[in-house]
């Protein structure tokens, strides 16, 4: 329904601002709001980095929100063994500059806004606490997209708060059981909050998953025609994108993976892209942090009715048109 509204829950990151790039090229004006937890880095660096985004991304107008600092400790994330007081000390741009985007970009930023409406846009986006967004996503007659990209911590919190609201979640998700054993392992964003992942991934309802049982398949040489067009470009983001595989390349990352958190923004905005699946998701605890703590049970038959009450996995992609997009992007973004 495109008069949803959507939040984008994410911990920039630059696998985070990539997909801010994608969400600003697809639907710019459905965005209502931007949830900034903990994850890449600390939550008040985030906030910093989704402040900076705004501002290099002005297609996107919208209220940034805090989220949570750290995950609660408690039922499975007992087993937690992160170092939480040290964690994220780090910009969580590998590097990056982004100031220095705006300086190097050669297109006007606001080149494809009409006539008069460049007044509209907020350059000095304020914070606001996550209670005011949940007080204004009430009530909404349409309902909204949750995006998350980010450990599920938020999502879970809004959840509780908006459980008779109608709402989608989008997210990424883990090997589950579709890709090779030799390949699999737990997605960072569960292993930060394993209990709000199962909360979510078990309680609610309207769940697509999208994320590594599709990047276990990517290699950077897939991308090099991206990559490359990357290097020719000055758009904000193709700027974005060459100096994040630089990083990534730098720091030996593979950087196919700066791609993985766009895949729900995709996944709005092209669902036919995707090769779809359909079943239930176990959860076992005492697995943590061992791949099979959570495991998908897929339903082979199965009606259009109950395809609603199920969970939505995303198991394949058509990496051709996926990256055709992407061109599209970085050369209007």
């Amino acid at each position: 329904m495109q008069n949803k509204g959507i939040v984008i829950d994410c911990d920039p990151g630059l696998d985070d601002l990539l997909a801010l790039c994608a969400a600003a090229y697809f639907f710019p004006h459905r965005v209502k709001g931007i949830c900034s937890t903990y994850g890449n880095t600390n939550v008040e660096q985030t906030l910093r980095n989704s402040l900076m985004a705004l501002k290099i991304l002005p297609q996107i107008n919208c209220s940034i929100y805090r989220g949570a600092a750290c995950a609660d400790f408690s039922g499975i994330n007992t087993k937690l063994k992160l170092n939480w007081q040290g964690y994220g000390d780090n910009d969580g741009l590998c590097g990056v500059q982004l100031t220095n985007l705006l300086e190097q970009s050669k297109v006007d930023l606001f080149k494809n806004f009409e006539s008069g409406k460049k007044s509209l846009i907020n350059l000095n986006p304020e914070i606001r606490d996550i209670t005011e967004l949940i007080a204004k996503l009430k009530g909404k007659k349409d309902g909204y997209d949750l995006i998350s990209i980010a450990p599920l911590t938020d999502v879970f919190a809004l959840y509780r708060a908006m459980s008779n609201e109608n709402f989608s979640i989008y997210t990424l998700g883990s090997y589950f059981n579709l890709c090779p054993v030799e390949r699999a392992r737990l997605s960072y964003n569960i292993k930060l909050d394993p209990n709000a992942a199962n909360k979510v991934f078990t309680e609610c309802p309207n769940l697509t998953i999208t994320g590594l049982d599709i990047y276990g398949n990517w290699s950077e040489h897939d991308f090099f025609k991206l990559f490359n067009a990357s290097t020719k470009i000055n758009t904000v983001s193709s700027l974005l994108l060459r100096n994040s595989v630089f990083a990534y390349n730098c720091h030996k990352m593979d950087a196919s993976a700066l791609l993985v958190d766009s895949l729900p923004i995709f996944a709005i905005a092209h669902p036919e892209l995707f090769t779809w699946t359909y079943g239930t998701i176990k959860v076992m605890a005492e697995n943590y942090p061992n791949v099979d703590f959570m495991q998908f049970q897929v339903e082979e038959f199965i009606s259009e009715i109950d395809k609603k009450t199920k969970v939505k996995v995303a198991t394949g992609i058509d990496l051709s048109a996926f990256i055709d997009y992407w061109l599209e992007i970085i050369c209007k973004i």
